[in-house]
């Protein structure tokens, strides 16, 4: 509901009836969404979430990728330099997201050669804390944007500077929020107290 109220400030939607009706049927259309993700998790047919995310992508990356081929024509060293750019963040998304830490386990009266370990994932947050801090940055913007309050602030502008991602300082602040989720969300999916009693 917070997000469809933000979207019609975007297209300057006054009604308030008008904006009862989009709020009721964004609200209904992201409850389907989120049913026919766990629909399609259920049924064994891979991540509903994923999926549903890369159905939403795909309608930008297509005029992304012919953006990047009119390079050809124009300027093949900007067009190698972005194919390789773009093969490097594959590589290494899928290297990140594969790649495990392992933590050996000792036990006192070990008879085994067999080493054991405890794999943890080093990505183990997923894409979370980029959803949380974007979600964050939304909600700042919004009270900044609709509270009478910060109008009447001489540095309103400052505040919007650091906290929206077009600005160098902004991204700063993005990526800070990040590596700050990170750790949290890390923390709260791995419970070393059940790892313990499972080891025990």
């Amino acid at each position: 509901m917070f997000q469809s109220y933000l979207m019609m400030n975007k297209y300057n939607i006054e009604l308030f009836k008008d904006k009862i009706y989009i709020s009721f049927f964004l609200a209904t259309g992201t409850a389907i969404s989120i049913w026919l993700s766990d629909l399609i998790t259920a049924k064994g047919i891979g991540n509903g979430t994923s999926i549903l995310i890369m159905v939403g992508m795909s309608s930008g990356v297509i005029n992304t990728f012919q953006k990047i081929f009119e390079f050809w024509h124009t300027d093949k060293i900007k067009f190698f330099s972005l194919f390789l750019l773009l093969l490097f963040i594959l590589i290494s998304t899928v290297i990140i997201y594969l790649a495990t830490f392992k933590i050996p386990i000792i036990y006192p009266n070990k008879q085994s050669q067999v080493e054991n370990y405890i794999p943890l994932k080093i990505n183990v947050s997923g894409v979370l804390p980029i959803i949380l801090t974007s979600t964050l940055q939304a909600f700042f913007m919004f009270f900044i944007n609709n509270i009478p309050f910060f109008n009447k602030l001489s540095y309103k502008d400052k505040i919007i500077d650091f906290i929206s991602i077009s600005t160098s300082l902004g991204i700063i602040f993005f990526v800070c929020l990040i590596i700050f989720f990170s750790f949290l969300t890390s923390f709260l999916i791995v419970n070393i107290h059940d790892i313990s009693k499972h080891l025990s």
